[in-house]
């Protein structure tokens, strides 16, 4: 019997520690949910210097550049101070499949090149000379974009990236490798390729480089498998590398692009080296042949590794994981402590166009994990334009007006107007801290960053989660300039009600010290 009471007294115990502790959670949740959340604000603290937003025009661009209209504008849309005021255009260089015959990649995925193959005899000095390139008339619907993109004024960086050679340069002739995971160019083309890539960056350099920074990336995400069948070729072009080739071919695109920048007088950056991912294991072996780690130590082995300002990641596969984050910064630390991240490259690789405030959100959090957790100094969505039913667009399009050549009523997202309360105001400068009152833990369902711009004012955006509204107060010793917010409802609209967040929103603030 005494067994069985002291079992009875252990049971009792126990559900009444659970009983009392749900309660406490309970009382613990409603006081957070109805105190006010306060925002804490230290410019004292400062971590990564930033310098902008963009997005890339593939694939795009080349099919909306037919018509001038549609340019101007989707760059109205994208770049100018109308629309999301990006200052980063990250152009592909094209690998000239329109030429080839490959059933495996989709039409309005195979690009032009500027170089004229008919020029090509053999001799691969040919891939230096700028007059076998026709900068004047090749890839000129995407380069009409770019150029309605520039006459906003906003645009600061030009990133231009690669996803394969130029297909006389891969061994198959081709923009996608025979085989999954096969190293595709050879190593007797690093050079032609290298001189290929910057007699296209020069051109850009000497036409745009008196106001706008060239940056080349020579190779996008080698991780993947970008070979065999249409499923595993993923529908476009693209170039496999291994960690070791891949070192040896920048050994010689960074020794190549010293020499042209000291004999022409350009300065054209080097983008090292757009990886698919940054999370730890690259995903599995069925994916990659190379973990981001791999690549990393081969890149140590050369003196140029050193020498870069910044390395570009997508965040693809990180999601909203705040972890996978911090275990990339600090392995960040230990390889390249002294380099910028940016952030080159995201979508959510989703079907359809949910134009929600939910998958609005969804993107926010994730622009927001890669700004403060990631640390990232720069930061590119994916394809600046889509096609509707396609989930990875900022601005979408009908495929039926470019038949019908009528002007494009381009459709915008949720995403589109949540991605503009940081782009709107958040400009060059450095973040600071900015922490909510209960920050340790997931009652309050609010997320924050804040940036010190150059003019003194500090953008604060707060993204509210919750499917309530909150009490909010701000940072004392502050006033506000201006603010706007994002919900279900609204879309960038000004607000003068700087105690509430409405609920499921993002809120920008502008803040200017007193005194």
């Amino acid at each position: 019997m005494k067994k069985a009471k002291k079992g009875l007294i252990a049971v009792f115990v126990i559900g009444a520690t659970i009983f009392l502790s749900g309660v406490g959670v309970l009382i613990y949740a409603i006081v957070a949910g109805f105190s006010p959340v306060r925002i804490l604000l230290d410019e004292s603290v400062t971590y990564q210097a930033f310098d902008g937003f963009g997005a890339s025009g593939a694939w795009t661009f080349q099919l909306i550049g037919r018509n001038d209209v549609n340019a101007n504008e989707a760059a109205r849309l994208l770049y100018s101070d109308e629309g999301l005021m990006f200052n980063t255009l990250r152009y592909n260089i094209g690998a000239g499949t329109v030429e080839v015959d490959d059933e495996r990649l989709f039409p309005e995925r195979k690009t032009e090149s500027f170089f004229i193959a008919e020029r090509f005899t053999g001799d691969k000095a040919a891939f230096k000379d700028p007059n076998n390139f026709d900068f004047e008339g090749r890839d000129q619907n995407a380069m009409n974009v770019l150029r309605a993109a520039i006459a906003t004024g906003n645009v600061k960086h030009i990133e231009l990236f690669s996803t394969s050679p130029h297909y006389l340069l891969p061994a198959n002739g081709k923009g996608a490798a025979t085989k999954p995971h096969e190293n595709n160019l050879p190593a007797e083309n690093y050079e032609a390729y290298a001189d290929y890539l910057l007699t296209i960056a020069g051109y850009f350099f000497r036409t745009y480089g008196a106001e706008i920074e060239i940056s080349l990336s020579p190779v996008n995400e080698p991780q993947w498998s970008w070979g065999g069948n249409e499923e595993q070729a993923h529908n476009q072009e693209g170039c496999h590398f291994d960690p070791v080739p891949l070192g040896e071919f920048y050994d010689v695109f960074m020794r190549k692009l010293k020499e042209y920048n000291a004999t022409n007088g350009t300065n054209i950056k080097p983008d090292l080296f757009d990886s698919g991912t940054f999370t730890a294991d690259a995903l599995s072996n069925a994916f990659s042949s190379g973990h981001f780690r791999d690549y990393i130590k081969e890149f140590e082995k050369y003196d140029w590794f050193d020498e870069l300002e910044h390395i570009s990641v997508h965040s693809y596969h990180a999601d909203d994981m705040i972890n996978v984050r911090k275990n990339f910064v600090k392995y960040a630390e230990d390889h390249f402590a002294n380099k910028q991240i940016h952030m080159s490259e995201v979508c959510l690789m989703l079907d359809g166009t949910d134009r929600s405030i939910d998958m609005g959100l969804k993107s926010a959090d994730l622009m927001l994990k890669d700004l403060t957790e990631l640390g990232a100094s720069r930061w590119c969505w994916w394809t600046a334009i889509a096609e509707l039913e396609f989930e990875d667009g900022l601005i979408y399009f009908d495929k039926k007006d470019l038949k019908r050549n009528k002007p494009i009523e381009f459709v915008t997202t949720k995403r589109y107007f949540c991605f503009a309360q940081f782009t709107r105001y958040i400009k060059e400068g450095v973040r600071v801290k900015s922490k909510t009152k209960f920050d340790d833990t997931n009652w309050d369902e609010i997320g924050s960053c804040a940036f010190k711009n150059e003019d003194g004012t500090v953008a604060l955006v707060v993204i509210n989660y919750a499917n309530r509204s909150r009490k909010l107060r701000l940072p004392s010793g502050y006033e506000v300039v201006e603010a706007s917010c994002t919900d279900a409802s609204r879309n960038i609209e000004s607000i003068s009600d700087f105690g509430k967040l409405s609920k499921k929103s993002v809120t920008t603030f502008v803040l200017k010290k007193i005194g």
